[in-house]
């Protein structure tokens, strides 16, 4: 949901590539009717080196490093409430168990019911778009920044987003990356850069002052031409 897409959390490359396999299964239903809760997403190291294009070998040890991590990592969102108006800060883990198989070569996983949720409200306020799109990115930034733009498909136009609050979305601290030049420099440029040589998109930014401080940034996209299918012709 775009909830999630909006959402402020911290994941290494592996780690979201894992939850996005999961997302994309999921995303076949047009509802959460029928989904069971206590599901469980078992992904094989071959699968996973196939679809990100990585050598096998690695990517056993990518999932198994992966999972010791995924276990205690969580995710803040705003729940807003219409009646009596207010909003309340949620956080939440991302999987309710997560197991491993040497022998076998697989990790397996089952979501935590606020995911499963927010994954299975397909019908208003989600973003879709099939894996393959981000399956040669190698930064979350450029994942995140893909899913981002996608969320306003309809207009390709991205409204003004605070740097404060891009920076929380990105899980970037205080002390990381503190000028904007460096920002720009170590985070915004190379996922744009990423995105446009990659994916389906080209991405252009603007930036927005108070003066001469940064604060924040406006988007806008657009659809590669996919090139033309030339038909040969034999006598």
């Amino acid at each position: 949901s775009n909830t999630l897409v909006e959402a402020c959390f911290n994941l290494s490359l592996t780690e979201y590539r894992i939850l996005n396999i999961a997302f994309t299964e999921l995303s076949e239903f047009e509802s959460d009717k029928g989904l069971i809760y206590t599901r469980e997403f078992k992904i094989f190291a071959q699968d996973y080196a196939r679809i990100f294009h990585i050598d096998e070998s690695d990517s056993y040890k990518s999932l198994k490093d992966a999972s010791e991590r995924l276990f205690n990592r969580y995710f803040t969102y705003e729940r807003i409430y219409q009646k009596p108006d207010f909003i309340e800060v949620v956080k939440s883990r991302w999987v309710q168990k997560i197991s491993y198989a040497d022998t076998q070569g697989y990790i397996k996983f089952q979501l935590a019911d606020d995911v499963f949720s927010m994954i299975g409200q397909l019908k208003e306020c989600f973003t879709r778009y099939r894996l393959s799109k981000t399956a040669h990115l190698t930064s979350v930034y450029a994942i995140r920044f893909y899913e981002m733009m996608i969320q306003w498909q309809s207009t390709k136009v991205v409204p003004f987003i605070e740097l404060s609050t891009l920076r929380d979305r990105l899980a970037i601290e205080k002390h990381e990356y503190p000028r904007i030049y460096d920002f720009k420099n170590r985070v915004l440029d190379p996922a744009i850069k990423q995105i446009n040589e990659h994916t389906d998109i080209i991405i252009n930014y603007e930036q927005h002052k108070k003066g001469r401080v940064v604060t924040g940034f406006s988007f806008k996209f657009k659809q590669k031409v996919e090139p033309k299918k030339i038909e040969s012709k034999r006598d």
